[in-house]
C-alpha cells in the first residue's frame, strides 16, 4: 500500500444454497462459490509507504517496513491478533533495504543492503538482536528454510553465482558452492516437507535442486523462460514435487517431480555406481602398472 496503511483482510469461501422455486421475484442467488472479504484490522502506521509485510516466528511477530530505512515490528497475541497499533520495536537502518527475509519457523530475519559483502541477522528473543554476518561476495537473494535453522544465500561472483547455507542460531556456513550457476542466482526455494533441500535458479536458466546434507546437486534441467519473475514449490504428502516459474510475460511454466524420494534414491545408486567403476578403472590402471 501507498499510504502507510496496514489492512487486515478474511476471505471466505462461500458455497451456493440449493436451487429452490420461489414465488416471489427476487434476484437469483449465485450458482457457483464466490469468496466474501471482510476487514478485520485496519490501522495507521509511521511509515511513508508500506513495501514489505511478512509474518515471522510461527506467527508471532508481524513485520512491516517501506523497504528504505525503517523496519516496524508487531507482537501478535496467540489468537492472532496484534497486541497494539503502536509498533513493539522499531529498527533504522543507515543504508537502504535492499531484501528481507523472514523465517516462518524461528524469530529470525536477514536484512540485505544492495551491493555490501554482508548481511544483518535480526533474532527477536528478550528485544531483539542484530549481528553481522559477512560473505565473500554481494548477495542477490536469501531464503529461509520452513523448518529449523538453515538459511540459503545467493551470492555473485565475477562469472559464477555461489550457494551457501548458513545456520541461522550459529552463524556458521555448513555448505558452500562456489560455481553454483554461470552468472548470478536469482531464486532460492526451499521443500517445505525437507528442510534439507533446496532448489536454486540462477541467470543460465538452470534449476539445480541441492542437497545440503550431502552437500551436492542431485538433479539438474534448464527451463524454457528466460526471464522468471518468480518460484514457487510445493511438495505434498505423496512427494510429488511442483516446481512453477512465472514470468513478466504473463506465462507459468510448471516442472513435476513424481516421486522425490524414488529420483533421489535413483541419483543415489547412479552416483554409488559411478564410483565404482572409478575405482576398478584406478585398480585396473594401476595393476597394469605394476605388471609393467
Amino acid at each position: 500500500m501507498a499510504n502507510g496503511v496496514l489492512r487486515i483482510d478474511s476471505v471466505a469461501i462461500v458455497l451456493p444454497e440449493n436451487d429452490v422455486k420461489r414465488n416471489t421475484s427476487l434476484p437469483r442467488q449465485p450458482t457457483k462459490p464466490c469468496a466474501v472479504t471482510s476487514t478485520e484490522l485496519r490501522m495507521a502506521t509511521s511509515l511513508t509507504s508500506i513495501r514489505r509485510v511478512a509474518f515471522v516466528g510461527q506467527n508471532a511477530w508481524l513485520l512491516l517496513s517501506d523497504m528504505q530505512h525503517t523496519i516496524l515490528l508487531y507482537a501478535i497475541r496467540k489468537d492472532g491478533v496484534v497486541e497494539s497499533q503502536l509498533p513493539t520495536h522499531a529498527l533504522t537502518c543507515a543504508k537502504r533495504v535492499h531484501v528481507i527475509a523472514t523465517s516462518p519457523w524461528l524469530p529470525h530475519f536477514c536484512i540485505m543492503y544492495g551491493k555490501n559483502a554482508a548481511m544483518e541477522v535480526v533474532t527477536m528473543a528478550q528485544g531483539y538482536r542484530r549481528q553481522q554476518v559477512p560473505l565473500t561476495h554481494k548477495p542477490t537473494c536469501v531464503e529461509f528454510a520452513a523448518m529449523g535453522s538453515q538459511v540459503a544465500v545467493g551470492e555473485k561472483r565475477v562469472q559464477h553465482g555461489v550457494v551457501r547455507i548458513l545456520n541461522v542460531e550459529t552463524l556458521q556456513t555448513n555448505m558452500i558452492v562456489a560455481t553454483a550457476h554461470f552468472g548470478g542466482i536469482q531464486f532460492l526455494r526451499w521443500i517445505p516437507r525437507h528442510h534439507n533441500f533446496v532448489f536454486s535458479l540462477g541467470h543460465d536458466h538452470t534449476i539445480k535442486l541441492w542437497d545440503t546434507a550431502k552437500k551436492e546437486c542431485v538433479v539438474s534441467f534448464q527451463v524454457h523462460t528466460s526471464a522468471p519473475s518468480d518460484v514457487l514449490v510445493t511438495c505434498n504428502a505423496a512427494m510429488e514435487c511442483t516446481i512453477t516459474v512465472s514470468t513478466f510475460a504473463k506465462q507459468i511454466e510448471k516442472w513435476t517431480i513424481g516421486a522425490l524420494q524414488h529420483l533421489l534414491h535413483s541419483v543415489g545408486v547412479e552416483h554409488s555406481y559411478a564410483i565404482v567403476l572409478i575405482q576398478k578403472q584406478w585398480r585396473g590402471a594401476l595393476t597394469r602398472s605394476h605388471l609393467r
